[in-house]
């Protein structure tokens, strides 16, 4: 909650939980709180302590870094060794360097992705799209993407490609034939209107 007190007022609150009926699609419930957030976090205890699936307090507008322990750092590593000559005997003396660690990608790997807004480690799923909860709600909008499950955030947020390494591999994937085929376009136009230049 430290995080929460350094984003003042202008943080966002919701409170989601999965409500499961026998012979009913699983559904995902969503109550929201603007910045009140005393009182997203006593619905959250509160469905919490009744053993509600999946309950989550939910930040909307700011996006939470995750666990100190699942952050990039570097570490010390032996990196070579050297001979050195002491009182006329050679020793092998170990030389250490910086290693950049990062938890993150393995679990990426492994279908793990950090959600910045749910605030919980999630197995982010490939969506062919998602319905519009802003001006346009219920609207069917196409794009393929890796998805938090119970938020709905894609890869394509700045906080979620921050930390998940994997988010900019894919991104990446899916921006590279849009940008060849832009690419592609400009060259033509631009081919067309030196011969235009010519025949004149």
């Amino acid at each position: 909650m430290n995080n929460y007190l350094m984003t003042g007022d202008r943080t966002r609150w919701e409170v989601l939980w999965v409500v499961r009926k026998k012979g009913k699609q699983p559904r995902i419930v969503c109550i929201e709180f603007e910045n009140d957030f005393s009182g997203a976090l006593q619905l959250y205890l509160k469905v919490k302590a009744a053993g509600r699936p999946l309950c989550t307090l939910r930040c909307t507008n700011v996006g939470f870094p995750p666990p100190e322990k699942f952050r990039p750092h570097f570490i010390r590593v032996v990196v070579g060794h050297k001979v050195v000559r002491r009182k006329g005997r050679k020793f092998r003396k170990k030389i250490y360097g910086d290693q950049e660690v990062i938890p993150l990608k393995e679990l990426n790997l492994k279908g793990v992705w950090w959600c910045p807004y749910c605030r919980e480690m999630r197995r982010f799923q490939h969506w062919d799209g998602y319905e519009s909860r802003t001006l346009f709600s219920g609207v069917w909008i196409p794009k393929p993407g890796m998805y938090c499950p119970m938020c709905g955030i894609s890869q394509e947020d700045h906080h979620v490609r921050k930390w998940n390494p994997q988010a900019i591999t894919i991104q990446y994937q899916i921006e590279a034939p849009k940008r060849l085929r832009k690419a592609k376009t400009n060259g033509r136009g631009r081919s067309r209107s030196r011969s235009s230049r010519r025949r004149t």
